[in-house]
This record gives C-alpha cells, sequence and structure tokens, in this order.
C-alpha cells in the first residue's frame, strides 16, 4: 500500500521500534471484532501492511514473537517476512497454536489463533497460559 512509502509511516515504524526497545511488548490492532470490512480489497490491504510491518521491524534487527488472530493475516506475514518452514509444537489454549518458525531473518515464534471466534479474553488466556516464557531469538 502507498501508506508505508510515505512519511507518516516512517515517523510510525520508528514510534513502533522505540516502543519495542523500551517495552519489549506491543499490539497492534486493525479493527475492533465489531467492526466490518466492507470491500476485500481493504482486507487485501490489511493483510499486506501486517506483512509490510513486521519485515520493515526484522529489517531494522529488531526480533519479536509474533501473536496473530486471522489465518489470512498470519498467512500474509508469512509470505512478507518468507517463512521457509512452520513447526507446530503445541496448543497453549483450545484454539490457540504455538509454532516456531524459520524465515529470512531467523527464528521467530508465532502464536495464532483463527480470526472471529473465541472468547473476549482469549489474549489474556494466552498470557496465563503461558508455562514459560517465550523469549525472542
Amino acid at each position: 500500500p502507498q501508506y508505508w512509502e510515505g512519511l507518516s509511516a516512517k515517523e510510525f515504524l520508528q514510534e513502533i521500534e522505540e516502543w519495542l526497545q523500551r517495552d519489549k511488548r506491543l499490539g497492534i490492532q486493525s479493527i475492533s471484532r465489531h467492526e466490518k470490512i466492507d470491500a476485500q480489497s481493504n482486507a487485501a490491504d490489511t493483510v499486506r501492511s501486517f506483512g509490510y510491518l513486521a519485515k520493515a521491524l526484522l529489517e531494522k534487527g529488531l526480533h519479536f514473537n509474533l501473536v496473530v488472530f486471522g489465518g489470512d493475516t498470519a498467512m500474509g506475514i508469512m509470505e512478507a517476512i518468507e517463512v521457509s518452514s512452520l513447526q507446530p509444537i503445541t496448543e497453549i489454549v483450545p484454539g490457540v497454536s504455538l509454532s516456531k518458525l524459520k524465515c529470512k531473518y531467523g527464528e521467530l515464534t508465532l502464536i495464532s489463533k483463527a480470526g472471529g471466534f473465541g472468547p473476549e479474553n482469549v489474549l489474556e488466556m494466552i498470557m496465563n497460559n503461558l508455562k514459560e516464557c517465550v523469549q525472542p531469538c
């Protein structure tokens, strides 16, 4: 998307980089679960944007764990960062998997859930059920 070529995108990436260096946790949400995307092209743009964002952060040398809700979003990110293998490790809570992936930028942890279902507090459930802290590579 053209957004990523502009100054506001560069500023946004800088803010994210600073946040990750300071806090190590960051959540980015495209829309609330109660909003609807009007056109398929908007959904495709969102998927491409998340892929671009992950790739841009990895290219800056940042390493992080991915928590992704939505299969299309996960696939878009994996395509953008050139994933060569994905190994499921365990199910953290029902319907939420923890996997290791290898990509152009190294090995990352992926926690993923299909979009559109699950309780409102699924992210809290994920955090509570992780037996040990998953460290970024």
